[in-house]
């Protein structure tokens, strides 16, 4: 037998949303978050209300997920991939040699499955079995061999010498084999139909026409042959009366190059196909090498087709091969899926694998998926149907699961205790084919919490080809159990498998999605695709947190994409109609990436700039450019001085007590009552000294805007450089970026350190902070005014956290590809600090008019 190429998958991730760093986001096969290396993300949170569902993961910040990682692990491999593999043997008296002239395959703890002609050569029977040997010359992986003698054999009662018919065989050792590892019994393929394109036979067989045999255990990948076709290239004959009987065998052979094909040696060795249970391959037998003509010829090997025999095997042996229960009885022992590995050691003994489950392609789900729901029917239960949560009253699912049924004879189930009406029911007005998407509105509005929230909706028609998808589907829980925990619950239950696009596929139209996993097979009718349903992948939008996008709803397709491709609806296509059902948008857009809006973004780029240019806050971004580091594609905190604007305001007295930023090469923006409260001051403090980095400038101006903001000028101008950079002002009042960061420099001017916080709109940040608090008056007050906002804290802190509220919010954006940190606004309210409650801010955009004026 020719070795055949092993398939090396290697996965290189289109740069979309973040790339570099991965991040393993659970100890389970759902798949990772996709990969982020601190990318900026263009967000801009709207001040006065949501406006399209493309807003999704800042409106639903809240129920992000931070990440976790998961540990790997590490087992033997290599031999595992042939474990069931055993070769049989004629021992001589004399030399003491023994011939090893045929293939078998370990089937129960003392059993070996071969065929019928292997039970003798030469007249003789095989007296000797070896299992876990790799190669038979060489005594460097005989660690884990164990050999046998052979007690009993059994051949088909209707086998006969004189012809090819019938050939298969039992073989009895003389003792029971210890199982582990690199030795455990195959199942068999029970059924007697077979969809692999791919199978694989192995064995020690010869590696050329009239060649050596292998000491070697080989493989070869082949494909299955036609009965029609194989009986052209076998006449009926002496030994094979009837031709080729398709009941009782079949033929394989190697379409690719014809080069490859079983060989004189590995008779009686399998036909194999690895199935997928547990995130381990299991061997199901298909067929017993039995005959053919020269190898390497192009005419098909023919083999003994097991599933016709199956009846007779488990009344020998008086044990069941049901396939469920055959591929359970020794799942721990398994090879894990290739995916899982994710290196090997070569040792003295074999190899050493080191795994990680979160790859496994398929897993139960502990508990409910989150954002999905269940569509129940009053007439039809056996009728299955899923959707996906979009908003607190808006569910999205496929047009057929609904179409048909009046609103009242169904209903929206989350879980036992949140089961709702439906209110409406709207259908895509480009539905064609009965198969489209829908729109269902509830009654009552869905209370989200730890496990039930809403899910965001992939916008972008395109998808990266290599991206690797999560769909989700029903089967048995004991056989898609990654953890092989005993103590799972038993039945049916809903499954997570990870799944490619195949873009190759023609069965898609331009509004559906093809995927599934070509190659790899599951038992039949052990998976169900959850029509309904989402196909999704998590994705970090922000720095901090990552949610979970659909890209289609699965429409339909046979054991969930495996072997043969799935079918889901984009929901790219329905964006701006969704819109318009739930907020009543005509004609949605993305609001814009930048900071500026358009119209001031093309004005400026007109311009011929300097710095002493008239309009310094506008132009910021542009007149600093020089100084800035570049983003390129990916950004990270850590490579960048982002403190570079931060300056210290003190005195000659060597106090530094507050901070400030550069915003001008001679004007520093800070807190009015960090600087001016005597409660912030152990003594009397008169700022006169601002100071950056190594150097100090004399302060000549103070100017004050409502007891809130304060500018100062310095006496001469600070040489800018690229650690010492003016930061740029947040303009807009109608939005405020969603990823914020609050500087918190230290007294000692040497320590900085930045916060994560968040945004919220203000009708929402009364609401967190309107219970138990005694200021709420003065509260009301501030956040009436739009010139006031609050944030969260993503981390867990609170504004108790802090020895003083004066602290100054700003983002970090990409304009044109440079990194530019912009000032939103300063924490300095005094206001009572309330454990988990928001943090409220001033808004800098309502300053500007004052700090242009006063900049002149």
């Amino acid at each position: 037998m020719k070795e055949a190429k092993k398939f090396t998958r290697i996965l290189e991730f289109k740069e979309f949303f973040y790339e570099n760093v991965p991040h393993i986001v659970s100890a389970s096969s759902s798949l990772f978050a996709y990969p982020k290396s601190h990318k900026i993300i263009e967000t801009l949170m709207p001040e006065h209300g949501w406006t399209s569902i493309r807003e999704c993961p800042m409106r639903y910040f809240d129920n992000g997920f931070l990440e976790e990682v998961a540990p790997l692990n590490g087992r033997p491999a290599e031999e595992r991939e042939f474990s069931h593999m055993v070769a049989i043997g004629w021992s001589d008296k004399v030399s003491g040699s023994i011939s090893w002239n045929c293939g078998g395959s370990l089937i129960s703890e003392n059993v070996i499955l071969t065929a019928a002609h292997c039970t003798i050569w030469k007249g003789k029977r095989p007296d000797v079995v070896r299992l876990g040997d790799l190669n038979l010359m060489e005594g460097n992986d005989d660690e884990n061999v164990q050999e046998f003698g052979v007690k009993e054999i059994v051949t088909h009662p209707n086998y006969t010498s004189r012809l090819h018919y019938n050939d298969i065989a039992l073989i009895r050792l003389n003792d029971t084999v210890r199982i582990h590892d690199t030795i455990t019994p195959a199942c068999l393929w029970n059924y007697p139909f077979m969809k692999f394109s791919l199978i694989e036979a192995c064995g020690y067989g010869q590696t050329s026409y009239l060649g050596q045999t292998s000491p070697r255990l080989l493989k070869v990948e082949l494909s299955p042959v036609p009965h029609s076709e194989c009986n052209e290239f076998y006449e009926a004959n002496r030994k094979l009366p009837h031709g080729i009987l398709q009941e009782t065998q079949l033929c394989a052979t190697d379409f690719t190059d014809r080069q490859m094909d079983t060989c004189l040696g590995d008779s009686g060795g399998p036909l194999q196909v690895k199935l997928l249970a547990n995130a381990r391959m299991t061997p199901f037998i298909i067929g017993l090498t039995s005959f053919g003509r020269a190898c390497g010829d192009p005419t098909p090997g023919v083999y003994t087709k097991i599933s016709s025999y199956i009846d007779w095997i488990e009344s020998e042996l008086k044990l069941s091969f049901e396939p469920f229960e055959c591929a359970n009885r020794y799942a721990i022992y398994r090879e894990f899926e290739d995916d899982v590995i994710t290196s090997i050691t070569k040792r003295k003994f074999g190899s050493w694998a080191n795994y990680d489950l979160t790859r496994a392609h398929v897993d139960v789900y502990t508990d409910n998926v989150k954002h999905r729901v269940s569509i129940l029917y009053d007439a039809d239960v056996s009728k299955k149907c899923g959707g996906v949560i979009l908003t607190e009253n808006f569910i999205l699912t496929l047009s057929s699961c609904v179409k048909g049924h009046k609103k009242s004879e169904f209903k929206v189930k989350i879980d036992e205790n949140s089961i709702y009406d439906v209110k409406s029911v709207y259908f895509n007005p480009n539905d064609e084919h009965g198969y489209g998407l829908a729109l269902l509105q509830l009654t009552d509005y869905i209370k989200f919490s730890n496990d039930i929230h809403p899910v965001c909706l992939w916008t972008d028609n395109q998808i990266p080809n290599d991206m690797e998808l999560e769909i989700n589907g029903w089967g048995p829980r004991d056989y898609h159990n990654i953890y092989l925990d005993a103590n799972d619950r038993p039945g049916f239950g809903y499954i997570s498998i990870r799944a490619k696009q195949m873009i190759n596929d023609t069965k898609c139209d331009e509004n559906q999605l093809c995927y599934g996993n070509n190659g790899l097979y599951l038992l039949p009718e052990t998976c169900e695709i959850d029509v309904g349903g989402p196909l999704e992948r998590k994705f970090y939008p922000f720095t901090y947190k990552f949610f979970p996008y659909v890209m289609g709803i699965n429409a339909f397709g046979s054991d969930c994409g495996f072997g043969e491709s799935s079918v889901s609806f984009k929901v790219s296509k329905i964006i701006n109609w969704i819109d318009e059902i739930i907020f009543g948008n005509e004609n949605s857009k993305i609001s814009p990436l930048n900071s500026l809006s358009r119209s001031k973004r093309e004005l400026i780029e007109s311009k011929s700039y300097n710095e002493s240019h008239r309009f310094e806050l506008e132009d910021c971004p542009h007149i600093y450019e020089r100084y800035r580091k570049k983003s390129g594609h990916t950004f990270n905190f850590d490579d960048m001085p982002i403190y570079q604007h931060v300056v210290f305001i003190g005195n000659d007295k060597f106090y530094w007590p507050c901070h400030g930023v550069l915003i001008s090469n001679q004007h520093v923006l800070a807190s009015y009552s960090c600087l001016f409260n005597p409660r912030n001051h152990p003594f009397e403090f008169s700022p006169s000294l601002v100071g950056i980095g190594s150097e100090k400038r004399e302060i000549i101006d103070v100017k004050h805007y409502e007891n809130r903001t304060t500018l100062i000028k310095l006496n001469e101008t600070i040489e800018l450089t690229s650690n010492t950079v003016p930061a740029c002002l947040w303009l807009e009042k109608d939005t405020t970026p969603f990823e914020l960061t609050i500087l918190r420099p230290g007294h000692d001017k040497t320590e900085t350190s930045y916060i994560p916080v968040r945004p919220y709109q203000n009708n929402i940040c009364k609401h967190l902070r309107s219970k138990n608090e005694n200021n709420m008056e003065t509260l009301e007050e501030l956040l009436a005014k739009e010139n006031y906002g609050c944030l969260s804290f993503i981390y867990g802190k609170t504004s108790c956290d802090f020895e003083d509220n004066r602290v100054i919010v700003q983002a970090i954006r990409n304009i044109s590809e440079t990194i530019v940190p912009f000032i939103v606004g300063i924490v300095d309210t005094n206001a009572e600090c309330v454990e988990n409650k928001p943090l409220i801010y001033s808004r800098i955009a309502y300053d500007i008019d004052w700090i242009r004026e006063n900049m002149k």
